[in-house]
């Protein structure tokens, strides 16, 4: 009887043994996700946007070349119509005479402006402008 109670109690013994050890465990894992967690967040630096080139003026023209390093830019884009006018904005690539991106094709009696994304970068642009009877400003813009 003595040794079924010894043998009964070192069970329970072992068994509560095992249950506290891999509570602790399960916490200490915990721990570690977390701390690992928090030191990604910390060595993701923040991206903020930086201004590559802007252009102005009254008339089309064909733009200087510019290079985009990043993979994420944009373009804010606006113009300001003087009587009925007319805008045209094409996106094309120094090395790539095929390659050629409409960014805006607009007309009429109000002034407009929007920001276009572009997930494609690490290259050298240029704009092709038409602009009839109004003022125009770009702005490109890569994320870093």
């Amino acid at each position: 009887m003595k040794k079924l109670l010894y043998v009964t109690g070192g069970i329970i013994l072992l068994i509560s043994i095992v249950i506290i050890t891999g509570d602790r465990d399960k916490k200490e894992t915990t721990l570690e996700q977390q701390s690992t967690q928090k030191q990604s967040e910390q060595i993701q630096p923040r991206l903020s946007w930086y201004n590559v080139i802007s252009f102005q003026g009254d008339a089309g023209k064909t733009t200087e070349t510019f290079k985009v390093s990043s993979d994420e830019w944009k373009i804010d884009w606006s113009y300001d119509v003087e009587n009925y006018g007319g805008f045209t904005v094409w996106l094309k690539k120094l090395n790539d005479k095929n390659y050629r991106k409409l960014l805006v094709a607009d007309s009429g009696y109000t002034n407009q402006g929007d920001t276009t994304y572009i997930y494609q970068g690490n290259d050298v642009f240029y704009f092709d402008i038409t602009a009839i009877n109004e003022g125009w400003t770009i702005e490109v813009e890569e994320k870093k």
